[in-house]
């Protein structure tokens, strides 16, 4: 028989940490669950951290996400003037990271994903992005989920963010396009490999790269374009074992 409004809350909020402290995480689930569903208790972003915490110690992970996305929810709404940036970083890590798993283990049993799944993957990032400067993370992972979701015009977009940020370097591209051709995406990754060359032309190590990449791809004619660009072109002394291999690749097609 406890009061309503801002009495009985206070009074749920002591018995909630009683349970807490003393293990009986069950009851305290549940007196949890009655605070947050008063509409006022459920705008405070501490509560839906604390009801996170408590899902993972009882292990439900799809709880312990819910929770999660609804505390940086009501965080994002109402921001102060100054955040912690290593926690956005790491509460926004996690999720993205969950995402991550949600989407392996929807590959894996060839289930669709659920209807708004990949929005919530997008807003994730973007509100990641817009309280962090170096977002360089936040595309990554984004990438990566969409990628495993099979979008990969709208992960290239992200995943080529960073790079985008350093238009004349190569090494950013050559970075991502290892990291692509590990992860399974030979077609992606000679996108990041061409930039990559257009980035530094006299490399003739990412040419080599390229062409490789293309081969086990099974795209061997266009393979076989590189390899010829590779033994016919002037390159640096430093190259000149690559010419010889590129020179037995094409005697040996």
């Amino acid at each position: 028989d406890l009061p309503e409004g801002k009495d009985g809350a206070a009074i749920r909020l002591a018995g909630l940490a009683f349970l807490w402290q003393t293990g009986q995480l069950a009851q305290a689930d549940r007196l949890l669950s009655q605070l947050l569903d008063d509409p006022q208790q459920a705008k405070r972003p501490a509560l839906w951290r604390l009801a996170s915490s408590l899902a993972a110690k009882r292990d439900m992970p799809a709880r312990e996400l819910e929770c999660l996305e609804r505390a940086l929810d009501a965080e994002f709404r109402d921001l102060p003037e100054v955040v912690n940036i290593q926690a956005v970083r790491s509460d926004y890590e996690k999720l993205l990271s969950h995402y991550q798993d949600l989407a392996q283990a929807l590959v894996a049993l060839k289930q669709p994903a659920p209807a708004g799944f990949r929005d919530k993957v997008v807003r994730a990032a973007d509100r990641w992005r817009a309280l962090d400067r170096n977002g360089a993370d936040a595309c990554r992972l984004a990438g990566r989920v969409l990628r495993a979701l099979g979008d990969r015009e709208l992960a290239w977009d992200y995943l080529t963010t960073p790079v985008g940020l350093r238009p004349n370097e190569a090494r950013p591209s050559a970075g991502l396009a290892q990291e692509l051709t590990g992860t399974g995406e030979p077609g992606l990754a000679d996108r990041a490999y061409a930039a990559a060359c257009e980035a530094e032309p006299t490399d003739a190590q990412l040419l080599w790269d390229r062409a490789q990449n293309l081969r086990q791809a099974g795209r061997a004619a266009e393979a076989q374009k590189l390899y010829r660009r590779l033994a016919e072109a002037d390159w640096q002394p430093r190259f000149r074992w690559l010419q010889t291999q590129a020179r037995w690749q094409l005697d040996n097609r």
